[in-house]
């Protein structure tokens, strides 16, 4: 069985419900109420809508909060760096604590978080 998609799923719900409403004729007598089933898929519909707002919502501000995030990064990392100009400028490049945040930032540079996971996975 091939794996649906949320609107695969929804358009198959949609078509049952109208299906149903527009045959209900056809269970005239029978123990089978298609008005009334239609009304449940309609009421899963509404909720599945309503689940979907929530989770847009969620994901919206969850971008959001991940460029807020990002910016204050890249806001405290300039700020850093111009610690280390200013450390430069007023103690010479020469000096060993600037060499020392020099070295710093560059062995930041190679590291990867996204790396060590997959070098520990290889390792096993």
């Amino acid at each position: 069985m091939a794996q649906l998609t949320h609107a695969d799923k929804g358009a198959f719900i949609a078509s049952v419900s109208t299906g149903l409403k527009t045959n209900a004729a056809a269970f005239a007598g029978k123990d089978f109420d298609p008005v009334a089933r239609a009304a449940v898929l309609d009421a899963a519909t509404a909720n599945i809508n309503t689940k979907a707002g929530v989770r847009i919502a969620a994901e919206t501000a969850l971008t959001a909060a991940v460029a807020d995030e990002n910016k204050a990064i890249d806001d405290g990392y300039n700020l850093a760096s111009t610690a280390v100009g200013g450390v430069s400028g007023t103690l010479t490049e020469k000096h060993p604590l600037t060499q020392q945040f020099r070295k710093m930032r560059g062995s930041l540079h190679h590291a990867s978080p996204a790396a060590a996971p997959a070098a520990a996975a290889v390792a096993k």
